[in-house]
């Protein structure tokens, strides 16, 4: 299967995922069969979601996106394009390749809910880092707070494996 991944630096299956989708510099499209990558680069843009990633995505081939955190419209989109959105639970590309490989990310469908719920809290606008929730502790426009006072984008109310 083919993974894309939004990164903001390209180092390979070491580049991090990138915290959120729509303002992800770059995608590192992987073949999980034998981890061969192709590298998209956004067009610079001065605002969240101007690249239109999902647009500039379309023409390349992917299964499936993994992402830190990611808007119900664009979840909406990609699974009409017949795609998988998984949400990241590791800092790097590999350690999240290992972790589909085990079948331990959890999936969003477009309603905004995921298979295995987290322990994120408040209303759903959106989706963060292990498990779906839109405000988490909130402030709005889905920022949220995770635990230990670490501001994230998609406020999942969650750590990502070796972050904050």
């Amino acid at each position: 299967m083919k993974y894309c991944f939004p990164i903001a630096r390209e180092e390979g299956l070491a580049s991090e995922v990138f915290d959120h989708f729509g303002s992800a510099p770059m995608f590192l499209i992987v073949e999980s069969r034998d981890g061969s990558t192709e590298l998209v680069r956004a067009p610079a843009r001065k605002d969240h979601g101007g690249c239109r990633p999902v647009q500039l995505l379309s023409p390349h081939s992917f299964d499936a996106m993994v992402v830190c955190g990611i808007g119900h419209g664009a979840i909406c989109e990609i699974s009409g394009m017949g795609r998988r959105v998984y949400l990241a639970a590791a800092r790097t590309v590999a350690e999240n390749l290992a972790l589909l490989g085990e079948q331990a990310l959890e999936e969003c469908d477009p309603a905004g809910h995921c298979e295995r719920q987290g322990q994120a809290h408040g209303h759903r606008h959106g989706v963060g880092v292990g498990g779906c929730g839109g405000h988490g502790h909130g402030f709005g426009a889905g920022r949220g707070q995770r635990e230990g006072g670490v501001m994230g984008h998609g406020g999942c109310g969650h750590r990502v494996r070796g972050r904050g």
